[in-house]
């Protein structure tokens, strides 16, 4: 976590207004901080169109080992910079929630034999949480960092 802690703390700070973040991948799948994926780290956030539209503007967050998706209206993301091939909707992932830190989705609902993909919430509002061992912040604002 320390080589994206920085990043969500920047994150935070610029657009306050997002709900929630995400990581999803194969980091998350595996929990395993050193796996490679297309992106270093592959992260969706819960805003709405105003924060997409000041992530795009702000070139500072644009980061080239980040891939960083926008959830605007609970369904249908849209990637902040990059690839537009990147953007899609929760249903089509079949996003489902778990527990409060973990949801389960599918990217590609045509291949039966896949299993579920794991996300894990890196924090809520402004409280971060502990990404391996589950532990929610004890006051509201607090971080807590792995």
């Amino acid at each position: 976590m320390r080589g994206i802690s920085v990043y969500l703390d920047q994150l935070a700070e610029f657009c306050p207004d997002i709900h929630s973040v995400w990581m999803i991948g194969e980091r998350a799948d595996d929990e395993a901080l050193g796996a490679c994926s297309p992106f270093g780290w592959d992260l969706l956030a819960f805003a709405d169109s105003e924060t997409l539209d000041r992530l795009r503007e702000e070139t500072d967050l644009h980061r080239s080992d980040i891939c960083l998706r926008v959830v605007l209206d609970g369904n249908r993301f849209e990637p902040a910079w990059g690839d537009p091939s990147l953007a899609g909707s929760l249903c089509d992932w079949r996003w489902r929630h778990v527990s409060e830190r973990e949801a389960l989705y599918s990217r590609n609902s045509l291949d039966a034999t896949r299993s579920a993909q794991r996300a894990i919430r890196l924090f809520e509002g402004r409280s971060w949480v502990r990404a391996t061992a589950g532990v929610p912040p004890s006051r509201p604002g607090e971080r807590i960092y792995a």
